[in-house]
């Protein structure tokens, strides 16, 4: 096809990078709360819950990008250490929203400060306007990938 030889190399591959930032990241972050009994992808939800009060299941897998049935197992294994509850939603009772309990919240107080030094340390020397630009960046690349021809509809 085309007859040209793609000039693509992994080591100048950006995806490559990036892997890379995201899983020593999420392995050093675990490390770290691993003493909470914390492991990465309950400290997505712990997070985006944080953020957003009360979700339902579909809406967190979206967000933390796991599925439904792992993220399912995650919640349980959540609910069962008292850190999240299950809500009937007021709008739709056919729906369940996850929500943090106070311990939940308080766990989310005490490991963002690790999350928090991983991300100061991977943007060292960073000025913040390059922090600024690379985070504006990066949310623009999100948006791309989902409006890609290469995206799910």
């Amino acid at each position: 096809m085309g007859g040209e030889k793609s000039q693509l190399k992994y080591s100048k591959y950006l995806f490559y990078y990036l892997w890379h930032i995201v899983m020593e990241s999420q392995n050093k972050i675990e490390d770290a709360m691993r003493v909470h009994g914390i492991k990465a992808p309950s400290w997505r939800v712990i997070m985006i819950l944080h953020e957003r009060d009360s979700m339902t299941i579909s809406e967190i897998s979206k967000e933390v990008l796991l599925e439904n049935s792992r993220l399912s197992r995650i919640c349980q294994k959540l609910e069962d250490s008292d850190i999240v509850q299950r809500a009937k939603c007021i709008e739709d009772q056919r729906y369940t929203r996850i929500e943090l309990t106070d311990k939940g919240r308080a766990i989310f107080e005490d490991l963002a400060p690790i999350a928090e030094r991983q991300l100061e340390s991977t943007l060292q020397g960073f000025s913040p306007e390059e922090r600024k630009q690379l985070n504006q960046m990066v949310q623009r690349m999100k948006e791309n990938t989902y409006r890609s021809p290469f995206a799910s509809p």
